[in-house]
């Protein structure tokens, strides 16, 4: 974007997520294909970034920066856009990337119990990766059948079943 250093992946989405590193924006576009995505590709751009978001017209702005201090910072200035929100991560992770490859693991691995804790925040990052890998892998109706078995039965005496990959 003319002297800019950072990236805009442009889809004409009404929602944008901005990031820090290209890691990120992979992991952010294997969740949500069809939405926008602005690559920081450092924090000293921040600055930038906000005066062109202003002149754009998202409904939403997902601020997805790195949980360091420096990204916080980021995250901060960007929070002052209209329409910004940070993202809520739900999993222990410093940035997108690491966060999907966290959820990857634990859906390859079928750890249940973990999955369930993800699933309960509704509105993280976390359980959108989760439930976008679960969908690509075609287990999201197995993972769904999986928790509602519990509730039915003693968790005490229930071991979750790995479905076939």
């Amino acid at each position: 974007q003319g002297k800019a250093t950072f990236t805009h992946l442009k889809k004409s989405a009404d929602t944008i997520y901005v990031v820090e590193g290209l890691h990120d924006a992979i992991a952010i576009a294997n969740t949500h294909p069809d939405a926008d995505i602005l690559i920081l590709n450092s924090i000293n751009n921040t600055v930038d970034a906000l005066r062109y978001l202003k002149d754009k017209n998202y409904n939403r702005i997902v601020i997805a920066t790195d949980t360091d201090e420096a990204g916080q910072k980021a995250s901060e200035v960007l929070r002052t856009l209209p329409n910004s929100e940070i993202a809520e991560y739900g999993h222990p992770a410093k940035d997108p990337d690491e966060l999907y490859l966290s959820v990857r693991e634990l859906v390859e691995e079928w750890d249940v119990q973990s999955m369930v804790n993800i699933w309960s925040n509704h509105n993280s990052l976390a359980r959108q990766m989760l439930s976008a890998q679960l969908a690509q892998k075609g287990l999201l109706k197995d993972f769904l059948n999986e928790i509602e078995q519990p509730q039915q039965q003693n968790r005490q005496n229930f071991r979750f079943r790995r479905p076939r990959m």
